[in-house]
């Protein structure tokens, strides 16, 4: 049977979940098999890759969904890092990528790898970027962007309505890398940065001290993983216990005591179903003191700074 792979590359941006049910319907239609390879280019190389034969039934479950149904990596292969193994395989005649430049130019390097293999692998590419940084022709959108600004009206003209209502103040931020959280799946972990020899967990504001610490530990020849916990319950334990399995050592941070909050849960998963050294990175249990939240972070070691400190104390 004609069979097609679908991978995600990069970061999540609203409407991913769109363009895969879309794709794979298209291409039922036309009597094609279709495959989503979990975890972009790292899974596709992967020894034992992550396959799942998508259907109408999960087209139709995914199709307005936020998040990515298929598991995202921002990891870039090397030439060296590519195989033929999955395409033989599964005889995939059609790959189609989703992503971004880095995405666009490997799925380029990729063909014409398969290709000295005397494997011949069409290519479709789906331009996906939230920083809108795609050299495309002028007025061809690309729908991470174009998405993520839509979104983001929506909710500006809610919050607008909410503030007259209410007379209160809201801040609305908005980023362009970082903005993963306008993809976000309640109870669903976003990892933000992929790693081998601990992970990191954070919440809200430290997430950015998080992923600060992590680019301090990579100068030292410390590969840390970095997982956005928006929601803490219901927590995706799933992702946790993942992540814990390979690097063998979990940091949770977060701008609130370390007793009862993201800390306390990830604890409580950990020690019932994959025992791990964790460090908890919080206020301790004592009296706050009230100051310029900027001050307040550092004095509680909860900056970039003060958690790569306890980070590499830890490990």
């Amino acid at each position: 049977m004609k069979t097609i792979a679908i991978l995600c590359g990069g970061g999540p941006a609203p409407g991913i979940n769109t363009v895969v049910a879309t794709v794979t319907k298209v291409f039922l239609k036309d009597g094609y098999r279709v495959l989503a390879v979990h975890e972009g280019y790292k899974g596709l190389f992967a020894e034992e890759p992550e396959v799942e034969v998508l259907t109408y039934e999960k087209a139709d479950e995914i199709y307005s969904r936020g998040g990515s149904a298929i598991k995202m990596s921002r990891f870039k292969p090397k030439d060296e890092d590519f195989n033929t193994r999955l395409f033989v395989k599964e005889e995939i005649e059609l790959l189609v990528t989703i992503g971004g430049d880095d995405t666009a130019s490997t799925a380029n390097r990729l063909t014409k790898y398969l290709e000295t293999n005397h494997i011949k692998i069409r290519n479709i590419h789906v331009p996906k970027t939230i920083d809108n940084d795609l050299p495309l022709p002028e007025g061809i959108p690309t729908f991470g962007f174009t998405s993520a600004k839509e979104m983001g009206v929506r909710i500006g003209k809610v919050i607008k309505a909410e503030a007259a209502t209410t007379q209160n103040w809201y801040l609305l931020m908005s980023m362009g890398r970082e903005a993963g959280h306008l993809a976000f799946e309640i109870g669903k972990g976003i990892t933000l940065r992929e790693g081998t020899d601990v992970t990191i967990v954070a919440t809200g504001l430290c997430v950015n001290s998080a992923m600060e610490a992590a680019e301090k530990l990579a100068a030292d020849g410390i590969s840390a993983e970095v997982i956005n916990i928006h929601t803490i319950k219901p927590l995706d334990e799933e992702l946790i216990l993942a992540s814990a399995r390979k690097t063998g050592k979990v940091v949770t941070v977060e701008e609130h005591s370390v007793i009862g909050g993201l800390g306390s849960a990830v604890c409580d998963v950990l020690s019932e179903k994959l025992p791990t050294p964790v460090k908890k990175l919080g206020v301790n249990d004592t009296y706050c003191e009230s100051g310029p939240a900027a001050k307040l972070v550092e004095k509680y070691r909860l900056d970039g700074v003060g958690v790569y400190e306890q980070v590499k104390e830890f490990i």
